[in-house]
């Protein structure tokens, strides 16, 4: 919403709303697919893995459907719709526009290939410093398919709209996921709690950078970011 709120007045509300849309759509579609994958070769240490796995892998297709609805779409819904009346012939048309400013990036298997290679990237480091803080704090050692699994459901299941910007859901699913593991409840919303610390000071970082930037570049920049390539 902010970035549609800075970007939509100077470059459009929908094309911007659109590239945002995409982009988490592409973000949230592999980082389910890569978690559904590994809940079916993990090692299962706990029956509470067999419902998280049907509700990810659940959710892995059903954006994978999305995607390709995006980058295909429905085949003329306005027509289909036309037994409704105007009014839901407009609001086909508006969606069908909203879809093809995301089809052209959405139809680009560079544009998924990268998203799937930073998805993994980041997930299969963020493990690594998991492992580091139980190896220092906590007698648990899980298997390191095992402990992707848990990392990568607690931030995919962190992105429902249940709570803002994930607060509490994010530090109950830590808990929930790796205890299992043999991680204590109060190590798991430690660590939790400094994954968040940390995204809060990288945030803030970045804002001073941003900041000593002149307008016309930062405004260039933000358009960047925002926008797919």
């Amino acid at each position: 919403m902010a970035k549609v709120f800075y970007l939509g007045k100077q470059h459009g509300y929908r094309p911007v709303a659109a590239s945002i849309v995409l982009d988490r759509l592409l973000s949230i579609g592999v980082l389910a697919v890569f978690a559904a994958v590994l809940y079916w070769i993990a090692p299962d240490p706990s029956p509470r893995f067999v419902l998280t796995r049907a509700v990810v892998t659940a959710m892995a297709v059903t954006l994978v459907l999305i995607i390709v609805l995006a980058a295909r779409g429905t085949g003329g819904l306005p027509t289909r719709l036309a037994p409704l009346g105007a009014t839901a012939v407009a609001l086909a048309e508006r969606a069908q526009r909203f879809r093809h400013d995301m089809a052209g990036a959405a139809r680009q298997p560079l544009v998924v290939l990268q998203s799937a290679a930073v998805v993994a990237t980041y997930f299969l480091a963020l493990t690594l410093v998991y492992r580091a803080f139980m190896t220092i704090f906590t007698p648990a050692r899980p298997d390191f398919m095992t402990l992707l699994t848990a990392v990568t459901t607690a931030s995919l299941l962190s992105n429902l709209p249940v709570s803002v910007n994930g607060l509490g859901l994010r530090e109950q699913l830590h808990a929930l996921l790796l205890q299992p593991l043999g991680v204590p409840r109060e190590a798991a919303v430690a660590i939790s709690l400094l994954i968040f610390a940390h995204l809060l000071v990288s945030s803030l970082l970045g804002l001073l950078f941003w900041l000593r930037l002149p307008a016309q570049v930062r405004t260039r920049w933000r358009f960047a970011r925002v926008m797919p390539t």
